[in-house]
């Protein structure tokens, strides 16, 4: 689900500064407003609005179009952010400056992409969609725009009005998404609801994001300078995540491209559900982290990376052994049993993201501590080793194959950014605790393998199973009530 994930990892590389709870819990509620939305899209066009094969080409474009975006949008945002908080008064110079800059360089970028339309889709091997493409140019101009009013906000830390631009975008992209593909317009409504939203979304930005007139100079340089390694690494991360899609799209047989890329879609947007959990640590790290490295404070600095790891896996463990081994019933209680043979990618697909939001927590590391080459260049390498896979796989295993890239590209960018912090730092997580963990997300797998159960029992089985996960941690004195007041206190220091 490319909106959402691509959504979520470009928060990882920005964080919402807070200063008060209430800023804080504005900024919570707009996140999972926005991801709540955008599952709620997913499947109802999914399992209601659209065929699988119409699905698999909406998830395409919305998956290009955020990758470029996130090429212009991500670095700019961070970067206003970054500036506007150091110095509020220069607020309105700085949005005036960017959104001629930045407009004038995301209006180019969508004439280009509308123009690329035909040529991308013969690369993805559906001439289809072209017009698909062309249609939803538009949007990069739209969000671009829209990034440097929410950029502005969060500089100021005005997160009333950031979250209510949140709230606002996701609302309408509800309700034109959803609203053109329901009256008949179908994958086309859906595309052109979401540009539709977007123009809305960024009407509503520009009268909230609204400054004193007040000119003051500034290097704007700096500000495209600060912004260049966040986004190239932004860019990296959102095209590795997305490339199994594309590839299944283009290496398939023509035939069944379409429906397997409807299946896979499927599969990808239920596996990357612990990946949004993994981000908001990722968030919380990054400022705790840079402080630490900025004071030579190595103690600090290993703990908050070894913390940000158990409880990442201690998150992911029962959530991926869960959705592994009831792949089929999962897929057919939230898409219906039309996508049921996208559950041979969803078997392999968790423990694929599994290892991705580990390594977001440890490429957060790398570039919170001064390095975010680093971090770019094991995602590029990876990036490459995952096309490499999927060219080699697809045209063998299907999605299967697609799912299996995934896992090997995303296993070894882990390994490779988990020997970088080792060597740099001294410190992972506990070997003990891993092995603890894992071992209990491998109790309820034997389980939920031999516990038959479908439809609404299936929620009942996987509360089950998390509630005996918790009990084996406790037993074996993993978890103890010590954990709840360093989590507690973490969120504080990121809070302050």
């Amino acid at each position: 689900m490319s909106g959402i994930e691509n959504k979520g990892i470009n928060a990882l590389m920005n964080p919402k500064p807070a200063s008060i709870e209430k800023g804080t819990l504005y900024v919570v509620i707009s996140r999972l407003y926005f991801f709540l939305i955008g599952y709620i899209i997913y499947i109802a066009l999914a399992r209601f609005l659209l065929t699988p094969e119409q699905f698999g080409n909406y998830a395409i474009v919305i998956a290009l179009v955020s990758i470029v975006v996130s090429i212009l949008a991500s670095g700019i945002e961070q970067s206003i952010s970054k500036f506007v908080s150091a110095r509020h008064e220069l607020a309105y110079a700085i949005k005036r400056r960017a959104l001629v800059a930045l407009g004038a360089i995301s209006l180019a970028a969508s004439v280009a992409f509308f123009l690329l339309a035909r040529p991308i889709a013969i690369l993805l091997n559906d001439l289809s969609l072209a017009p698909l493409i062309e249609i939803s140019a538009l949007s990069i101009f739209l969000f671009s725009i829209y990034s440097v009013c929410t950029g502005c906000l969060n500089g100021l830390k005005d997160f009333g009005k950031y979250s209510l631009m949140t709230i606002i975008y996701n609302t309408f992209k509800a309700l034109f998404i959803l609203g053109f593909a329901f009256v008949g317009y179908g994958l086309f409504g859906a595309i052109t609801g979401y540009v539709v939203a977007a123009f809305f979304a960024l009407v509503a930005a520009l009268l909230i994001a609204r400054f004193e007139k007040k000119e003051m100079p500034f290097a704007f340089s700096e500000l495209l300078k600060f912004a260049l390694p966040v986004t190239m690494f932004a860019a990296v991360i959102n095209l590795w995540t997305d490339i199994d899609l594309f590839a299944v799209k283009a290496f398939s047989p023509l035939a069944s491209a379409a429906l397997l890329s409807g299946y896979y879609a499927a599969a990808t947007t239920i596996s990357k559900l612990p990946q949004m959990i993994v981000v908001a640590f990722a968030a919380v790290l990054f400022p705790l982290v840079s402080g630490a490295s900025a004071q030579n404070d190595s103690r600090k600095t290993k703990f908050y990376i070894s913390s940000a790891l158990r409880y990442s896996l201690l998150v992911l463990a029962p959530i991926v052994f869960l959705f592994s081994s009831t792949a089929e019933q999962l897929i057919v209680l939230v898409y219906s049993a039309k996508y049921a043979q996208g559950a041979i990618a969803l078997q392999i697909l968790p423990f694929a993201i599994a290892f991705f939001s580990l390594f977001l927590v440890l490429a957060t590391s790398i570039m919170s501590s001064g390095k975010p080459k680093i971090a770019t260049g094991i995602a590029a390498f990876m990036l490459a080793l995952a096309f490499a896979f999927n060219y080699t796989l697809i045209p063998i295993y299907g999605i299967a194959g697609a799912a299996l890239a995934a896992l090997v590209s995303m296993f070894f960018g882990f390994c490779i950014s988990a020997a970088y912090i080792y060597r740099k730092f001294g410190v992972l997580m506990s070997l003990k605790s891993a092995i603890r963990i894992i071992f209990s997300g491998a109790v309820i797998y034997g389980i939920s393998a031999i516990w038959s159960a479908s439809g609404p029992l299936l929620v009942v089985k996987y509360l089950a199973l998390a509630a005996l996960y918790a009990a084996i941690l406790f037993a074996i004195r993993e978890i103890n009530a010590q954990d709840r007041a360093v989590l507690f206190n973490m969120l504080r220091r990121k809070a302050h």
